[in-house]
């Protein structure tokens, strides 16, 4: 079993990405492609996942299958991998090429290559001589009937014809190429791991700034133009040194300063510039890491290690892995040096694997002036320009009251959970609820699921498309005619991580542990659970499996409802905690914050110098209120607050973090969370308001795709109320280009409501 480092196992797009693996090689695997293709961003603990999959694949097998694990040679990648296999697999195999020379590849075992040990002209590997070469060791391995799984690490490089045809020689069952920019195979079945859930895990920062406090007016002399940037770099380190200090965490944030491969005059002006600044090889500070020198890189990617700043050029750029590097200064060399977006990854990863609610340590920041991160860097999402605005003094007077999680006020547990369940599944299901059903009842309640269409029996079937398709749109449609379906027995052993993934599933959707997710599915419809009061059916064991898999999007359906449901619904009887006296929350001041950086698009040169005047912050930009950096409704508003004259000022509040204004609620699971609306205005008139955005209503279908939205008009409604009285707020919606405010009572539909007025009766 894999020894994490984080005591709490995989994250869920970690075990989803594990699962996915093992779903298309094992041999009874449906897939009908041989190569796999996984794109995991950077930070996302690509080798934990390859690892915990290998370890399940050999859980699973038997003894027959040999991995090989094909590595770069920059960075020692290799060798990193199997020092890390050892140390979380110490129960497994691992071996080098030579280990493989000398002994054979055989079963249950991993064997790490680095690629220019084997494609290179004239290598030991593959030389013809008395000793046996790798050729020779593969095809005993295909004699013994060893088979082959490959994984091709960071396979957007040596991507050669070369490097295929030495892969072609093990006849591999299976190849897995794995990278954060893998290249396009229309041959391979495809995952990617969502770089958002991975920002969300706090394994990686939240985003990237780039050039962040640059002078728009800044004469810089392009042949002086390093220590413009580096001494923007040293001064950001510092502002988050000071952050890690407040918290009390050793932690030294590292500068890596990157050079264009032909620099060394550069690189001795660097450091020479450093040294005037107090940073120097001789007192620690400073360190090299180039292929042909190395200094004060021992123990360099500890969180405490004394070097501040790192000189590299292209050494680095895969594979190597320091969690407290935060910024990055690219120079270049009046050349055309290639931008690499893997580049990128040596500053996002977080040191604790967590995010701290604090802007300078949440996220990370680039310094350049090399153009061609433009076309590159900024393919990524989260990579982006980005300005700092200032407050106006009208700004400045504004004091409410925000709403935080309190830390002493813990989730609903199992138990409660459990019972939310029951007492929704019984209400919206007409079913029997209580201790000591008889099986009469129980039969009963699931005639009634039945006719709400929740399928019963031991029986588990499959819907696939066939038939002939012209074009994507048919394959598409949802015609029965061209539907089959297979309908087989369920076997608790087969089709047990069936089971397990839909677990996984609804707990994506509540935050209570798998192992929680699974106790409660079998209290409520498990026969072997008939003495807790919670059981609301009797089904056996297989017949369960198959109510798991059969119903999967119903369940899903309805946890999502009592997400959205309001605790009051349900009559707990909960001794730990007084649900509806007891706060769940802490208040705390709010003030516009004195400064904030937004992002804005530079494609968008139409807008450059274009300000909203009516905004709380000067110098705030058109170009900030676009496509790419707010959603339609949100421009919308905007837009209507700028050409308003009953507008003295409006502001766009942060979506997470203690610098924003919130709201704390419980959903309908009782679990705390935060609301933050989405704007602030003041009126000429002296009133403020709080406003909502959500997506409207076009033809009579809604646009708004937030399933809360309901329970936040609630819990926003009872803040006004209670905190702020004199405040006004409201819901904002659109049907086309006109706007409508709701502060009364939610509803999802507008047209034709009460509920929606038109938000210039308002302001």
């Amino acid at each position: 079993m894999i020894r994490l480092p984080n005591s709490n196992g995989l994250f869920d797009f970690q075990e989803d990405a594990v699962q996915w693996l093992l779903d298309n090689s094992l041999p009874d695997s449906d897939t009908t492609q041989n190569t796999l293709i996984l794109k995991s961003p950077t930070g996302s603990g690509k080798t934990i996942i390859l690892l915990s999959y290998i370890d399940e694949y050999m859980n699973e097998t038997y003894d027959n299958t040999s991995f090989i694990w094909m590595s770069i040679g920059t960075g020692e990648l290799e060798e990193q991998s199997k020092e890390k296999m050892d140390r979380l697999l110490p129960d497994r195999n691992s071996k080098t090429l030579s280990d493989a020379l000398q002994t054979g590849f055989e079963g249950n075992d991993v064997t790490f290559i680095n690629w220019e040990s084997v494609t290179k002209r004239g290598n030991r590997a593959t030389r013809i001589g008395e000793l046996k070469n790798i050729k020779d060791r593969i095809a005993d391995a295909h004699r013994n009937n060893i088979d082959f799984i490959i994984i091709v690490d960071e396979e957007h490089r040596n991507n050669t014809s070369r490097a295929q045809e030495f892969m072609d020689n093990f006849s591999a069952e299976t190849t897995i190429r794995v990278s954060a920019t893998t290249i396009q195979n229309d041959q391979a079945e495809k995952y990617e791991i969502p770089e958002a859930e991975v920002i969300a895990s706090g394994l990686i920062t939240s985003a990237m700034y780039v050039n962040d406090e640059v002078a728009d007016d800044a004469t810089v002399d392009m042949r002086t133009e390093y220590s413009y940037l580096v001494d923007l770099a040293i001064k950001k380190r510092d502002e988050i040194q000071k952050e890690y200090d407040k918290l009390n965490k050793i932690i030294r944030p590292l500068v890596i300063i990157q050079f264009p491969d032909s620099s060394n005059d550069q690189i001795e002006d660097v450091e020479k510039l450093l040294a005037e600044r107090g940073y120097s090889y001789e007192n620690g500070f400073v360190a090299k890491w180039l292929s042909e020198e190395k200094i004060n890189v021992d123990r360099i990617e500890t969180d405490d290690a004394t070097p501040l700043f790192l000189l590299w050029k292209q050494a680095l750029s895969t594979g190597w892995d320091c969690p407290r590097a935060k910024i990055l200064v690219k120079l270049r060399d009046n050349m055309s040096d290639t931008f690499e977006i893997q580049t990128i990854g040596r500053i996002r990863r977080m040191p604790e694997a967590c995010h701290y609610d604090n802007e300078l340590l949440d996220n990370c920041f680039m310094y350049t002036f090399d153009e061609e991160w433009k076309e590159n860097a900024l393919k990524s999402p989260t990579a982006f320009e980005t300005k700092k605005v200032f407050i106006k003094n009208e700004g400045k007077e504004l004091v409410l009251t925000r709403e935080v999680r309190d830390s002493s006020s813990s989730n609903f547990g199992e138990r409660e959970v459990r019972e939310i369940l029951a007492t929704y599944f019984a209400k919206k299901y007409k079913l029997e609820i209580g201790p000591r059903l008889t099986l009469e009842v129980k039969e009963e309640n699931k005639k009634r699921m039945t006719a709400y269409s929740w399928v019963f029996g031991t029986q588990i079937s499959r819907t696939y498309r066939k038939g002939k398709f012209v074009n994507f749109a048919d394959l598409l449609a949802a015609d029965a005619t061209q539907q089959g379906k297979t309908i087989r027995e369920v076997s608790t052993h087969d089709n047990g991580r069936d089971v397990m993934h839909i677990i996984n599933e609804l707990h994506g959707i509540i935050s209570i542990s798998d192992s929680a997710v699974r106790s409660i599915m079998k209290t409520l419809f498990h026969k072997g659970q008939y003495r807790r009061g919670d059981n609301l059916l009797s089904l056996g064991n297989r017949e369960w499996y198959a109510f798991i898999i059969n119903n999967r999007d119903e369940l899903k359906k309805v946890f999502r409802e009592v997400k959205a449901t309001k605790l009051e619904d349900y009559n707990l009887d909960n001794g730990q905690m007084d649900i509806w006296g007891g706060k769940y929350y802490k208040e705390r001041d709010f003030r516009i914050p004195l400064s904030e950086v937004y992002r804005f698009d530079s494609t968008r040169k139409d807008l450059e110098g274009r300000v909203y005047e009516w905004n709380v912050y000067k110098d705030y930009q058109k170009n900030m209120v676009t496509d790419k950096t707010r959603s339609r409704i949100e421009q919308k508003f905007e837009d209507y607050c700028e050409k308003n004259l009953g507008v003295e000022w409006f502001y766009k509040n942060g979506d997470k973090g203690d610098r924003y204004f919130s709201v704390a609620y419980r959903t309908g699971f009782g679990q705390v969370s935060l609301f933050y609306p989405d704007y602030i205005i003041k009126t000429e008139n002296g009133q403020y308001w709080i406003i909502e955005t959500k997506g409207g209503e076009t033809s009579g279908q809604s646009n708004n795709i937030d399933p809360m939205s309901s329970t936040k008009f609630a819990a926003f409604k009872e803040y006004v109320e209670q905190r702020h009285p004199e405040l006004n707020w409201g819901f904002v919606r659109n049907i086309g280009n006109d706007l409508f405010l709701n502060n009364t009572e939610w509803t999802e539909s507008m047209r034709g409501k009460d509920e929606w007025v038109p938000i210039s009766e308002f302001f």
